[in-house]
Order: structure tokens, then sequence, then C-alpha cells
């Protein structure tokens, strides 16, 4: 029984710790769950091996993350009222000698210094295990991938090597800082060591970031990561002696004035804060440099939201790792005023949020429509039915058709699959565009897809558009790559960790969402000669089949899904027919008069990805990935063959011979494994 009361009470301060740091522990369960689970995590991990000069970007991001998780918990800490009276009893009262110190106030002890330290060395440890993880990159120089189960093992492994870590650290402070005497143990001689041991990290992760910035390896990445991560115990343990935490501010109850007298100091914000926080004097410039450090990353976080360039050189995995540093700070600050004044302010806002997100009238997330030029019509009513669209199609081909011994007629379905899955599509329809010399585009007549199926299909639409509308495109291949080589999912990440992450607190809707974020890159990105994303700012009432100059351009099938229901829909240039298509919702139809769409928006309809994009709202409809219902868009083109094959037959019963019946349709499934 007594040994269950003892488990009990170290469970209990273990839990009040984790209870204390919370913001900290939930996002390096984010960084778990994004960059070990997530198939987006991994596809961002890829991306940022793949360019040269990221990975150095990425060694300082990662260290500027753990440095305000770790510093931030820290003042947390030292904030703890509890605290304070426990290390009074400790420093300055008889009955509170090292020898009489009850075993649970030493384990609190224990846990609530470490657990800020073991915070930021977890998070070097869930990003390299994550490195190992990802599928086998031999020219990257990863040729195998590390199993769920040994990367658990990986885990624990690590977290043991921490206590041995962190003992030894001890140690080598024990006996270069606290013991020695004489001229070694002066104030300023602990501060030249202390001095030395954070420029020769410093001078460490600088090299670091050099050799990653001229040599682009895994392994070389994985190897500076493990070198920081080692050496983060001993900065952290040797930076503070037991004398340091003697001098906390608030220890003896003393007022501002007070404790300024007795520092010898000046009123000043900066001492102000000092002791509100109840961070030692002794720690008055690494405070300073640690709010500069946090400016400089507040800086460059808020550049990635408002400035996509910028977000294009910065890159995926640097930018999350950023915005995890810079939200932790701001929810540090939220939790050091919650201890301070015994008020959890975290309950607040989350009722806040709640309020405002039920306000009637407030929707942060409606589908970005733009307005048709005649303000009192609808464009999409304009639209051909299937039945129209094969005759016309057919029509153009007569000759073609009925001299040849069979016609294809190719149906593509895209399936889904986080972002590469997009540029996979692209770039397949493009080689076999290339390889038959444009006739994989006469015979092509649906182009049907879901999620990022949907945007590999949206932009070989869009150049064949563009060739079929007068202007030559040589090379279908390099104008997609051009285009999907692009790094459009930092800006579009820059709006979740930023805007949208407190949308439902700040009154900030003048500030487009992530998805009109995500439109707006594609619409502005690709490199070199990428025409694309001029083509993806196109308005779909100009692409209508067999008007103006689209002559017979393909059927254009993007599925969503719509969430209150579960219901198919379509975004498509054709008019849906509730006799063919069933119960699928047809968009462009319920749009209201005088509302139009982008190519652009159409595509990333069809590709709300889960956790990455929001529901969007049309009306009083949200829609989201197609993926959810169907994953390659076969559906819609089942249902369409079946219309078709009835129309082919009805013309041989009519007509034997007619020309009709050598067409030969042919499904193309680009599937993504």
């Amino acid at each position: 029984m007594r040994q269950l009361q003892q488990f009990l009470k170290k469970a209990s301060k273990i839990l009040k710790t984790l209870w204390l740091l919370f913001p900290s522990l939930v996002f390096l369960v984010l960084v778990w769950q994004c960059f070990w689970v997530l198939p987006q995590g991994k596809d961002i991990i890829i991306s940022m091996l793949e360019k040269k000069y990221v990975a150095s970007i990425f060694l300082v991001a990662l260290t500027f993350y753990v440095f305000i998780t770790w510093y931030t918990g820290r003042i947390l800490v030292y904030r703890k009222r509890e605290l304070s009276d426990i290390l009074y009893a400790h420093y300055k009262s008889q009955e509170g000698k090292p020898e009489a110190m009850q075993r649970d106030v030493a384990f609190y002890l224990q846990v609530i210094f470490n657990m800020p330290r073991l915070f930021g060395y977890l998070i070097f440890s869930f990003i390299w295990i994550a490195l190992l993880r990802i599928v086998p990159l031999p020219e990257l120089g990863f040729t195998t991938r590390v199993s769920p189960g040994w990367s658990y093992a990986l885990l624990a492994i690590s977290v043991l090597l921490y206590i041995g870590l962190y003992r030894l650290a001890r140690i080598v402070r024990k006996k270069t800082i606290e013991q020695p005497v004489g001229l070694y143990h002066s104030a300023a001689e602990q501060k030249r060591k202390k001095n030395l041991l954070f420029s020769t990290y410093f001078v460490l992760l600088v090299l670091l970031i050099a050799v990653n910035l001229i040599w682009r390896n895994a392994w070389l990445l994985l190897l500076s990561i493990l070198v920081l991560q080692m050496m983060f115990p001993f900065i952290v343990v040797i930076r503070r002696t037991r004398s340091d935490l003697a001098t906390l501010p608030q220890m003896e109850s003393e007022e501002y004035g007070q404790w300024l007298q007795k520092e010898n100091a000046p009123k000043s914000f900066l001492h102000w804060v000092l002791y509100n926080a109840n961070i030692p004097m002794s720690e008055k410039k690494f405070f300073i440099w640690f709010n500069i450090i946090s400016l400089v990353g507040l800086f460059f976080y808020l550049l990635t939201i408002f400035h996509f360039p910028f977000s294009v050189w910065l890159g995926s995995f640097s930018f999350v790792l950023l915005a995890f540093g810079v939200l932790i700070g701001f929810l540090g600050i939220i939790s050091i005023v919650s201890v301070a004044n015994g008020i959890n302010l975290h309950i607040f806002i989350f009722l806040l949020a709640i309020v405002v997100g039920s306000l009637p009238g407030f929707e942060p997330h409606n589908v970005r429509l733009t307005s048709y030029t005649n303000a009192k019509q609808q464009p999409f009513y304009n639209r051909p039915t299937l039945r129209t669209y094969f005759n016309e199609w057919t029509r153009l081909r007569k000759e073609a058709i009925a001299g040849s011994a069979y016609y294809p007629v190719y149906f593509v379905l895209a399936d889904g699959g986080a972002s590469r899955s997009g540029y996979w599509t692209a770039s397949a329809l493009s080689k076999l565009q290339d390889s038959t010399k444009g006739k994989f585009g006469n015979h092509l007549f649906c182009l049907s897809g879901a999620s990022g199926g949907s945007v590999g299909n949206g932009s070989f639409f869009a150049l064949l558009h563009q060739q079929k509308n007068g202007t030559p495109v040589k090379n279908f291949g390099q104008e997609t790559r051009n285009f999907l080589q692009e790094d459009f999912l930092t800006y579009t990440l820059g709006r979740m960790l930023g805007p949208d992450f407190v949308r439902f607190v700040l009154p900030i809707w003048f500030i487009d969402d992530r998805a009109a974020a995500l439109e707006h890159a594609m619409e502005n990105g690709g490199v070199g000669t990428d025409r694309l994303s001029s083509k993806m700012a196109s308005e779909l009432s100009e692409m209508f089949p067999f008007q103006k100059n689209n002559k017979d351009i393909p059927i254009l099938f993007v599925n969503v899904t719509r969430m209150q229901d579960g219901r198919p829909g379509l975004v498509s240039n054709i008019k849906l027919e509730e006799s063919i298509f069933g119960k699928r919702i047809d968009v462009l139809q319920t749009l209201d008069t005088g509302k139009n769409m982008k190519l652009s928006t159409a595509v990333i309809m069809g590709a709300r990805f889960p956790y990455v994009s929001p529901a969007g709202r049309i009306n009083n409809n949200y829609y989201v990935d197609g993926g959810y219902f169907d994953n390659s868009g076969a559906g819609a083109v089942h249902e369409m063959i079946i219309q078709l094959q009835r129309t082919v037959e009805d013309s041989l019963a009519v007509n034997p011979q007619h020309y009709l019946g050598k067409l030969k349709f042919t499904i193309i499934h680009i599937m993504n494994s």
C-alpha cells in the first residue's frame, strides 16, 4: 500500500508538470503526428531533402523551435509559486537542508526542472527518427527505412540516453564550475566557462549549417541533428548552477521595490518583466537574447505568411518548426500570465472561440468566388450536356473514326494521395501527350480525379486548353514540371499556422484563409518559363467545350464531397443531368447569379486535403476533398460510360454500320501508391 501511495504521488507530480507545460506537450504531439503518421508530413520531409540549401535553413529552424520550447518552459517553471516555496524551504529554512528533504519533494524538483529540457531534447529525437521512417531514397543517402516498431524503440532508447547525458552533465558542472576553489571559483570565471560553452555550441551550429549547405545528403543531416541533440543537455544543465536558484525574485515574497533595492537595479520595463516572471537577475542578458531571437523568428514567421516568394525560399519543413516555436512562445506568455494570476486563460480563449464561431454570419472559409461580367446572369447555365458534348466530339472526328479499325476514347481516373499525387498525375498525362506527339489529347474524352489527382488533371487540362486555343505547347512535361515543382505548400501552411490559427479569436476576416492562399500560390507560382500559373487564374466560364475558341477540350470532373451528408458532387465544364449522374451535386449550378469560379479554386475544392485545407462553404453547403467519397473519380466516369454505351447501341440499332461502333472506350487509371 505504501509503494502504491509513493507511485501515485510521483505520477501526480509528473501530471502536474505536464499540465503546466501543456502547450509544449501539444506541439510535441503534433510533431509526432505530422511527421510520423500523416502522408503530407512525409511529403514535406522529402521535399526538404530534395533541395540543396533547405537542409541548412531547417537546422536553424529546428534549433529555434527547441530553444523556444525549452526556455519558455523554464520561465513557466520559475513562475510556479509552489516552486518558489519549495526552493525557499530548501535554501533558506533550517528545516529544509538537503539531507532532510522529503523524497517526493526532491523528485518533484527533478521532474519540473527536467521536463522542459526533455521536451527540447525529444524534438530532436522525433525529427531524426522521422527522417529514418521515410521511403528509401538512395540518391539522397537513404537505402533503408525504419519500421514503426523500431521507431518507438529508438525513441525509448533516446530517453534513456537523455538520463545518462543529464547525469554526466551534472558531474561536469559540479567538477568544473561548482566545486573548484580559488581563482576558478569566482563568478567571473564561472561566467567565462559558461560563455565558452555557448560559443562552442554556436560555432558548431554554424559549421553544421555550412556543411549541409555545401553537401546535400540525408545521412549528413541526420548526423548534424544527432550532434546538436547530444550537446543540448550539457548546454541547458551547465548553464545554471544550484546557487542561481536561490536568487528567484519572489522566493522570499519580496515586493518589486525591495527586489530592485536588493539587486541594486533601477526601475525599468525589463526589470518589471523579470520580477513578474520570477526570472533571476543573473539571467537578464540571457533573457534579452531570448527575446531578440524570438523577435527575429517572429519576423520571418510573418514574412512567410504574407510574402509568397519568401515562403518558397524557406520551405515547408523549416516553416512548420519555425511556426511551432513562435506559437509556443505566444501560448507560453498566456500560460505565464495564467500562472501569475491563478486564472486559466486558455479556458477563456477556448470559450471565446466557441462563441465567435457560433456568431450568425461568421464564416472564415467561404469558397473564393469571382464576379461574372454580367451580374444578372448565371454563366454556367450555358454549359453543354453530356449528349451535346458527345455528339460534337464525335462529329469533329467522324472521318478519323470511320477510317480506322477502331478509335480509342480515353477516360482518365486520377487517384488522390497527398500533394505528390498531383505531380505524378500531371507527369504521367504529359508523358502520354509528348510521346504520342499530341495524339493522346485528341483521343482524350474526360479527366476525372479527386484530391491531388484533381490538381494534376487540372494542370494538364489548362495546358490542353491553351493548345486547343491556338497557343502551341512544345513540351507538356517541361511545362508541368516548371509549374508543379514549385512549393505551393509553405505559403498555405503560413495561413494555417498563422491567421487560421487565431481566426476564431481575433477579427482578421480581411485576411484570406489557407485554401485561398493555396489558390493564390498556384496562380502566382511556377519557375522558369512556366505559363500554367496564369492559366490557373482563368475563369471556368471561359472553358466551356465548343464555345468561343475552346473547340473540343476534354470534360473535366473535379470530385468533391458535401460535408453535411457525404453526398458526392462535381465541378465540371459540362452540365450534369440527374438522369445520368443521379444525385451528384452540380456545384457550379448552385452558384448565385453573377458568380464565377477560377480553375485554381475548382481544383482546390476537390483537393481540400485532410488537416491542410478547411471545408469550403458555398451558400449553405460545405465541401471537402473528393477522396472522402471516391478517391479516383471512377463513379462519375462509370455513369458517363453507361450513358455513352446506350447512345452507341441506339445508333447501331438504327444503322449497324454506324461509325460510332468503332469507338473503343478505354479507361486509364493513374494510381498513387
